[in-house]
C-alpha cells in the first residue's frame, strides 16, 4: 500500500526541489489548496506558531506560543521584554534556510489591551512585512 503524506505531495510538485514550497487550503481557481512558495512559506509558519498555543499539539508539545497570556499584563519593558522572547523563540524554531532574515517589533496599544507584531521577512532579494494584531478578540479562538 503506498503511502500519501503532504511531504511527500510537497516534494512531487514540479519545481519544488530547489525552493520553499507549502499548501493552505485556501480556495484558488483551480481547487480547494493553493501552493505558495518562498518568502510566503516562512511567513505561514511563523503565523500559525505565533497562534497556536504551547501544549496544544501532543506529539509536540513545545510547539506554538503563549502570546496570548501577555494580553492583560501592563504595557512596560518587562512584558515587552517577555514578548520579546516568546517571538524570538518561534522565529528561531522555525526551519528556515540560509539567507532568510526574519526581524519583528512589538507596538503596544494605547487605548485598548493588545499589542501588535510586525514581522519583517527578506529571502531571495524580497522583502514582505505582515502585521498580527493581538487583542481580546484573540481570546475567543484560544479559549
Amino acid at each position: 500500500m503506498p503511502s500519501y503524506t503532504v511531504d511527500k505531495f510537497l516534494k512531487d510538485l514540479p519545481g519544488s526541489q530547489n525552493q520553499l514550497i507549502d499548501i493552505i487550503s485556501k480556495i484558488d481557481a483551480s481547487s480547494d489548496w493553493k501552493v505558495i512558495t518562498g518568502i510566503d512559506t516562512i511567513i505561514k509558519h511563523i503565523l500559525v506558531a505565533l497562534l497556536i498555543p504551547k501544549r496544544s499539539y501532543i506529539f509536540n508539545p513545545t510547539y506554538g506560543c503563549g502570546i496570548y497570556k501577555y494580553l492583560f499584563e501592563p504595557a512596560d519593558m518587562t512584558t515587552y521584554e517577555l514578548l520579546n522572547d516568546e517571538v524570538s523563540d518561534v522565529i528561531s524554531s522555525i526551519n528556515v534556510s540560509l539567507g532568510v532574515n526574519v526581524t519583528h517589533d512589538i507596538l503596544f496599544y494605547r487605548n485598548k489591551k493588545g499589542f501588535q507584531i510586525n514581522i519583517t521577512v527578506e529571502h531571495d532579494k524580497k522583502q514582505k512585512t505582515v502585521t498580527l494584531d493581538i487583542d481580546e478578540s484573540l481570546l475567543k479562538v484560544v479559549v
